[in-house]
């Protein structure tokens, strides 16, 4: 019998540790605000055109090889359970906007790579939901579709 209770209190208490790291790890990604200046004139733009959508996280880099950086950002819109991603393209003072894909929904990283060594520049986007991690590279093709590389998990974190 005491051992029971002493199995009881250990299980509570990992799953207490558990929770409470949980807790820690989506306080800091809210904690590292959205990856770029809030003033940015893509991001002051974008909140105009969307109020309805958060902004979680975005990067910056020349995605299309014409010496502009763009942005990829990573939103969610009001009342979805879902995130998405879109790429915005600089077009003179203004941005162009890419096709959108589904986000992971924690723990969200960008990084940007050439990985085979021609333009146009791929991104890598990782990240969790419900501690399930994944990620996926994507490349932009005609400057609107975002296309799939590949991804391993992301059906788990998005």
């Amino acid at each position: 019998m005491k051992s029971k209770v002493i199995q009881a209190a250990l299980l509570i208490l990992v799953v207490l540790i558990g929770f409470r790291l949980y807790s820690d790890d989506r306080s800091i990604q809210a904690q590292k605000g959205i990856g770029v200046d809030e003033t940015h004139p893509f991001i002051m733009q974008y909140r105009n055109e969307f109020p309805s959508h958060t902004l979680l996280y975005a990067a910056e880099a020349d995605l299309n090889a014409d010496d502009a950086v763009d942005m990829v950002i990573v939103y969610n819109p009001q009342g979805d359970e879902k995130n998405y991603m879109t790429v915005l393209l600089r077009d003179q003072e203004k941005y162009l906007r890419s096709q959108e894909t589904l986000a992971p929904r924690e723990n969200i990283d960008i990084q940007f790579k050439n990985i085979d060594e021609k333009n146009p520049t791929e991104f890598i986007v990782s990240g969790s939901k419900d501690g399930n991690y994944g990620y996926a590279i994507y490349r932009l093709e005609n400057n609107s579709e975002i296309r799939d590389l590949f991804c391993e998990d992301m059906d788990s974190c998005c």
